[in-house]
């Protein structure tokens, strides 16, 4: 039996979405600003979780434990002196040169400003496991912190990591989409609903991610493989030995595969390949995710896109819900090592919220994001509890993942 997948994360984001978007204000940059195709619901004082339609029934487990409350700094602690005249290692979890890459380094050369004693900052790429691995036994002392693309759930779960994920400590999230299923002008299809049509004899979609066994069959592969399977779609999968954000760009332009399933690739595109969405260069055939979570235009053309959910049959929505949930929960986070002190930690979560108010860092930000992060950002306090149960549901509900891993690998070539 399937263990509760919580959906208190989605009311959560969701109404923090509204918050700030009836907080914003006006926006003085010229750079237009995406419109979540979906109204996000009006936020109240104490939302009742409700579940997705298809999502498993909760279990009841003990209560998550009350956090702590904010520890007071130590006398002798002058957060200036502190980090003034230091330079803070900025580990970057993608590999270089795609959207989560490009958004680190504008980070790091701007948020020094915002913490006390303007530190140095510099970036490192340290990719998926390793670098996770790195982050996990680094020093909790502030001069080492992360900056990760997606929630990280399926990472913990790789042979090789030594991390459970709810160990880091979240200073803030700045990304709240759906996957979604981007093609390039060379794919035989428009929408997901033309490929459903076309039945599994049609001509495929064509997709290619480092996939390196059952284990590894995670996030977007996973959920590409499912929804192939359970909505007979053309699909031909390809494993290859990287398959970052600008490996997927470069081998569609080349005509190597014809589409991709990805977090916030299809906003990001606004940044990482100017006017080729306003030109028809690509496309986007529909989203995954929950339901419920807003889908975020990209500036350069507004589109009408379907949850793959709408597609499903009754009875393959626990899993839908197993597989693609998870990896569209708090994209794009700041983080820090396992156990950092709260004074320290609050000090973090403190300077990206005056960064992310500020509207020069914003605007910069949101240029290589592709969406304006002052709609999208989570603050770390928030997300923290929220990450601390999916993450662990997620593990309990490990013995359905991996027959779906078992079933689901055979796609892939």
């Amino acid at each position: 039996m399937l263990k509760g997948f919580p959906m208190k994360w989605l009311i959560v984001a969701v109404a923090s979405l509204t918050l700030a978007v009836a907080c914003g204000g006006e926006d003085p940059t010229a750079t237009p600003r995406p419109t979540p195709t979906t109204a996000a619901p009006a936020a109240t004082a104490t939302p009742t979780p409700t579940l997705v339609p298809g999502a498993p029934t909760p279990t009841p487990r003990p209560p998550t434990p009350t956090p702590k409350p904010t520890a007071t700094p130590p006398p002798s602690f002058d957060a200036e002196s502190y980090f003034s005249g230091k330079t803070i290692r900025f580990v970057s979890i993608s590999p270089p040169g795609g959207g989560t890459d490009t958004q680190a380094r504008v980070i790091a050369a701007r948020f020094g400003q915002f913490l006390p004693g303007n530190p140095r900052m510099v970036v490192s790429d340290i990719p998926r496991v390793a670098g996770y691995n790195y982050m996990h036994q680094a020093e909790p002392d502030g001069f080492t912190i992360m900056y990760k693309a997606s929630p990280g759930l399926e990472r913990q779960l790789e042979p090789d990591a030594k991390f459970k994920i709810h160990d880091f400590e979240i200073v803030a999230s700045i990304g709240l989409a759906p996957q979604g299923w981007v093609a390039s002008d060379k794919a035989p299809y428009d929408t997901l609903a033309e490929a459903i049509a076309a039945g599994p004899g049609g001509a495929p979609l064509i997709m290619a991610e480092s996939v390196a066994g059952e284990k590894n069959l995670l996030g977007g592969p996973l959920t590409a493989s499912f929804l192939c399977d359970r909505l007979q779609m053309p699909c031909k999968m390809l494993r290859v030995a990287e398959a970052g954000t600008n490996s997927q760009l470069l081998m569609m332009e080349r005509g190597e595969i014809n589409s991709n399933l990805r977090g916030a690739l299809w906003t990001n595109l606004f940044a990482l390949r100017p006017g080729k969405v306003a030109d028809g260069t690509f496309k986007i055939l529909g989203i995954a995710g929950p339901p419920d979570l807003p889908f975020i235009q990209n500036p350069e053309k507004t589109v009408d896109v379907v949850n793959a959910f709408e597609y499903l049959d009754e009875k393959d929505r626990a899993d839908y819900a197993l597989v693609a949930y998870p990896s569209t929960l708090f994209i794009k986070a700041m983080a820090t090592p396992p156990d950092m002190p709260d004074h320290i930690l609050n000090v973090y979560r403190e300077a990206m919220a005056n960064a992310i108010a500020d509207d020069t860092f914003a605007d910069a930000l949101s240029r290589v994001a592709g969406f304006d992060v002052r709609l999208t950002y989570l603050p770390g306090e928030k997300i923290q509890p929220v990450l601390r149960e999916t993450s662990i549901t997620y593990l309990e509900n490990q013995p359905r993942i991996k027959e779906l891993q078992k079933q689901l690998f055979t796609y892939w070539q």
